[in-house]
Order: C-alpha cells, then sequence, then structure tokens
C-alpha cells in the first residue's frame, strides 16, 4: 500500500498489523528494477492467535524450518514455468 497516496485505514480497522515497510524496488522483465522508487507498507493479519510467539521464538518450531535455499528466478524463467507444469500429465502423478 502507498503511504503517500493511502493510510490503511481499512486494514487497521480490520485488525491487520503493520509490519513493515519494502525498499521500494519494482518488478520488472528482467527481474527487479535497480533503483528504488516509493516505499510500500506491508500490513499482515495472523492466522493464528499465537503466531507473534510462534515466530519471535529464539528457535523456530521444526514444522516451520525448511533450511533450504530459496529459489531465485528472473521474470523471465517465472514465465517458462506455464509450459512446463502445463506439460506435466496428473494422471501419471497419482
Amino acid at each position: 500500500m502507498d503511504p503517500e497516496r493511502f493510510r490503511g485505514t481499512i486494514y487497521r480497522a480490520s485488525n491487520w498489523k503493520l509490519v513493515d515497510s519494502t525498499k521500494g524496488y519494482r518488478r520488472t522483465r528482467e527481474g527487479y528494477s535497480q533503483q528504488t522508487e516509493s516505499t510500500k507498507l506491508v500490513f499482515m493479519m495472523p492466522l493464528q492467535r499465537n503466531a507473534c510467539a510462534l515466530l519471535s521464538r529464539p528457535l523456530l518450531n521444526e514444522r516451520y524450518q525448511t533450511g533450504k535455499a530459496r529459489m531465485k528466478l528472473t521474470a523471465k524463467q517465472m514465465l517458462s514455468l506455464y509450459d512446463f507444469f502445463k506439460a506435466i500429465d496428473p494422471i501419471k502423478i497419482s
């Protein structure tokens, strides 16, 4: 949400939590822009009552630990995923 245009009143009234703001990069065909533009506010709604307690523990519960490297794809690579998954026969998977 752009703080220069909106205040987030509806989100706040609906008990969404303001957690942070973005760095201002935007998506481009090549991935992300090199320079920053306007930052956006990030609101979240906890799906569990104890979400803050779970996420702020010194060690996350094993259930929430993945330990795997994050996948970083360019926009071109992401566009090719549709064709890749479309070609998979769902009958052979089961």
